[in-house]
């Protein structure tokens, strides 16, 4: 049976209080590290690498499984990147798009469509995906200008980067990837068990949240 996708399109939008060329940098700056923003745990492994083009993929361990996704990021600079992820829960493919503003601002605008995965979950309704997407990104916007502060006040003292700020990754990521607690701004994507059944499945995303169908939102934490 084909798998459509969703006729709904999810959108999120904030803004950043740091320039646009910074916030391109950590938005795509993806790492094993990045579960760290959103308090998950699963493993995440960069496979490839360029200017152009970011492959990694991301296993988590769920009470219905092991669950999987592979996430190819197509990148534009200096303002808008794509992503294509395939999963064994649900497929995503997002479009993200970067503004500057007034006094170095910047405007961030993602679009997300997804479909069911090979085995077959169902896509959750917009008013449950929304608002825990938005609310992730909300966490995220705090991390990046945390990040933006930390390595402004480096710059002004004529330090190196603080460990631990994005967005300015000095060197490419060690492909053998690790277990961390603490992922998007790819995307985890996995079912809870039981596999079907109403009240019983989520959506996590970089892209954060953990999503309950039928239950009140929790947010792991994004970013």
């Amino acid at each position: 049976m084909a798998r459509a996708w969703s006729r709904n399109l999810f959108r999120v939008a904030t803004t950043f209080d740091a320039p646009l060329g910074f916030v391109y940098r950590w938005c795509t700056d993806f790492g094993p590290e990045d579960a760290s923003l959103t308090g998950e745990e699963f493993l995440r492994k960069v496979v490839r690498r360029s200017r152009t083009e970011i492959i990694f993929e991301d296993l988590n361990e769920t009470p219905a499984g092991w669950m999987w996704l592979r996430n190819v990021v197509t990148l534009h600079p200096p303002d808008r990147w794509h992503l294509e992820a395939t999963g064994n829960s649900l497929d995503a493919k997002a479009d993200y798009r970067l503004t500057a503003l007034f006094k170095g601002r910047t405007r961030f605008e993602m679009t997300w469509h997804l479909r069911p995965g090979l085995l077959g979950m169902a896509v959750p309704p917009k008013t449950t995906i929304e608002p825990a997407l938005n609310h992730v990104w909300d966490t995220y916007r705090h991390a990046l200008e945390r990040d933006y502060s930390r390595a402004r006040a480096a710059s002004g003292k004529g330090r190196k980067q603080p460990e631990g700020t994005r967005g300015l990754r000095p060197k490419p990521e060690p492909l053998e990837s690790r277990r961390l607690r603490i992922p998007t701004l790819g995307i985890v994507l996995a079912p809870v068990a039981p596999l079907h059944g109403p009240g019983h499945r989520a959506i996590s995303s970089r892209c954060g949240p953990v999503v309950r169908m039928n239950r009140p939102v929790r947010p792991t934490t994004c970013a």
